[in-house]
């Protein structure tokens, strides 16, 4: 019956979730491509948006598969018809939700690209991205929308950065944590206050390959009244920002001259490293 077959499909889908978390890269991959023969049976039956979205989720996860594993060929393929389909249903619907699946669709492609040392191709894509993730926040303003925006701004940030062109990749940084000082300010929330901190990071750090150690050790600064809570925070990733951020000072103090201050800032950083270590070991036994 149809209910018997989408339930197995996402029986088998969410097996394959499972193993991927795992590590269990080949179990996975067999798992996925079993659930989306069933959906594309499904589409082609069917026809619906939802099964024909259906296809292009499963086509993602396995094209994330072929990644993991090193086959840049298969991933691309897969997830080029994975956005092929976004794209029909964005035109088709139109709705926020099926324009943000390009969106979503159109990062992957760039990853896989910018993972096969293709920057131009990737760049282009992921400015195609960014312009989609600008009119939805414009049209939805909440918060996921614009962080979205920033996702992407990191992206392009980061072609820039290995480009050598530090004053636009720097601009980026700049736009995307501004982002995310208002979405702390206007939530609080603690996963906002390690956006902020990782991000003056990244402007502290290309200011610094700029010469700028002081512009670099006030954009820090701005943000060391959050650095407490993330170094308390029971989430490894927020303490790897608050490990950062000494290491980032520590480097603003060693380039402006100040042993003494960066040789502190750095042994702070380096408890920090060690309690992540006790975190990760205590969470793996």
């Amino acid at each position: 019956t149809l209910e018997s077959r989408c339930h197995l499909s996402w029986s088998l889908s969410h097996v394959a979730d499972i193993e991927t978390i795992k590590g269990n890269f080949t179990s996975a991959l067999a798992r996925y491509e079993e659930s989306l023969a069933i959906v594309r049976e499904l589409a082609s039956e069917f026809g619906t948006p939802a099964s024909r979205r259906d296809v292009s989720v499963l086509l993602g996860k396995v094209a994330d598969i072929h990644e993991k594993n090193g086959d840049l060929d298969s991933a691309r393929a897969k997830q080029e018809e994975s956005l092929a389909i976004a794209r029909e249903l964005a035109s088709e619907l139109g709705t926020p939700a099926s324009r943000r699946d390009v969106l979503v669709s159109l990062e992957r492609v760039a990853g896989i690209e910018k993972a096969n040392g293709d920057l131009d191709f990737a760049f282009r894509k992921y400015e195609e991205s960014l312009a989609i993730a600008r009119e939805l926040a414009s049209e939805l303003g909440t918060p996921e929308s614009r962080r979205d925006v920033t996702f992407v701004l990191h992206n392009l940030a980061g072609i820039e950065e290995a480009n050598g062109d530090l004053d636009s990749a720097l601009a980026r940084y700049e736009e995307s944590l501004a982002i995310h000082v208002r979405l702390h300010a206007e939530l609080g929330l603690e996963s906002d206050s390690n956006a902020v901190v990782w991000g003056a990071g990244l402007v502290a750090s290309l200011l610094l390959k700029q010469g700028d150690a002081t512009t670099a050790s006030h954009r820090l600064d701005a943000c060391a009244h959050l650095v407490g809570a993330l170094e308390a925070s029971e989430d490894p990733n927020h303490v790897d920002s608050a490990a950062a951020h000494w290491e980032h000072k520590a480097a603003c103090a060693h380039a402006l001259g100040r042993a003494e201050q960066s040789n502190a800032h750095a042994l702070r950083a380096k408890m920090l490293r060690n309690r992540i270590a006790e975190m990760t070991t205590a969470r793996d036994a």
